[in-house]
């Protein structure tokens, strides 16, 4: 939650935060494309084309732009350095056109609707993961543990789908399609949603706390198989 509330007020102070906080994400969303499709030092000719048309559908620009850019590198890394400068430069170039106000703008509620989705879907997973973590105690394991480690994967999958989500926009982005009023009215609608889920989520919470203390002795041993009382473990 800090996280994604670190990237909404950077969002939301200023249009340099917002440059720097994609400038960020094009160099991420490279390094990931290469390191997912190229293992080793030396790349191969297949390695170089899988990487330059992820990164072609992603970002609209043409295979036979990288494979320019690259030239006849096999170093990954020079690889790597070579498409970051080159992205980068595009896009300096698409946020320096006339229409830079516009262009701005776009970009803020862009950005700011991707990450309200992406965060509005990441609770409702988190909800799905609640709702089925006791079942891991029936195979040996600590339901807390088990619930930390998928969680914090999931938020790994979640950050990792948020920067290739706003690259993709960006590059794809029709100013003149662009709405502002409309964007922003769907925008707080989905936050209103968040708010009424997260709401929703902690009166079942509530609920199922007392269910749990009604059945369970706070001195008994914890249904979640810690081996602990209860008042010690779920029940602090």
């Amino acid at each position: 939650r800090m996280v994604v509330y670190r990237y909404r007020r950077d969002i939301l102070d200023s249009h340099e935060q917002i440059y720097d906080l994609v400038r960020d994400l094009i160099i991420g969303v490279v390094q990931d494309a290469v390191s997912f499709h190229i293992r080793h030092e030396v790349t191969t000719e297949l390695q170089r084309q899988k990487t330059f048309e992820t990164l072609s559908i992603m970002t609209n620009c043409p295979v036979a732009e990288f494979e320019r850019v690259t030239g006849t590198t096999k170093s990954s890394d020079e690889l790597t350095t070579n498409l970051i400068n080159y992205l980068l430069e595009q896009y300096s170039l698409y946020r320096g056109q006339e229409q830079h106000e516009v262009v701005r703008e776009a970009e803020k509620w862009l950005l700011l609707e991707t990450i309200d989705n992406t965060w509005k879907q990441h609770m409702f997973n988190l909800d799905h993961l609640k709702e089925g973590i006791g079942l891991r105690s029936w195979g040996q394991k600590n339901p807390l543990i088990e619930y930390k480690r998928e969680a914090f994967d999931m938020f790994q999958d979640m950050m990792r789908q948020v920067k290739a989500d706003i690259v993709h926009h960006i590059f794809h982005l029709n100013l003149e399609h662009f709405n502002q009023r409309s964007l922003e009215e769907r925008r707080q609608q989905e936050l209103d949603e968040v708010s009424l889920s997260a709401a929703a989520s902690g009166q079942d919470q509530q609920v199922e706390q007392r269910r749990v203390e009604d059945k369970v002795g706070r001195n008994e041993p914890c249904s979640c198989g810690s081996g602990k009382k209860y008042k010690k473990c779920c029940g602090a």
